[in-house]
C-alpha cells in the first residue's frame, strides 16, 4: 500500500482560491474547515482522496464518491 503512495509525485496547489468552496463544505457538512481545504481540492482538481481520517471519510464519504478510506483503498 505505501508502495503505491510513495510512486505518486506530491504536487505542490495553491489553496487560497479553496478557502470559499472549503468553508461552503464546512458548513454543509459539519466538518473542520481544515479537512474541508482537502476535500475541496480534490473536487476542484477532480481526484481521489485518500485519507487515513475516519471521521473525513465518514463526514463526507456518502456524497462526495471520490473521498476514500486509506484502509479500504483498494
Amino acid at each position: 500500500m505505501f508502495a503505491r503512495l510513495r510512486a505518486i509525485s506530491p504536487e505542490l496547489k495553491e489553496t487560497t482560491s479553496l478557502v470559499g468552496p472549503a468553508l461552503d463544505l464546512a458548513l454543509q457538512f459539519k466538518h473542520s474547515l481544515h479537512d474541508s481545504v482537502y476535500v475541496a481540492l480534490a473536487l476542484r482538481e477532480t481526484c481521489e482522496l485518500v485519507t487515513a481520517e475516519e471521521k473525513l471519510h465518514r463526514a463526507f464519504s456518502f456524497r462526495i464518491p471520490q473521498v476514500h478510506l486509506l484502509r479500504q483503498w483498494p
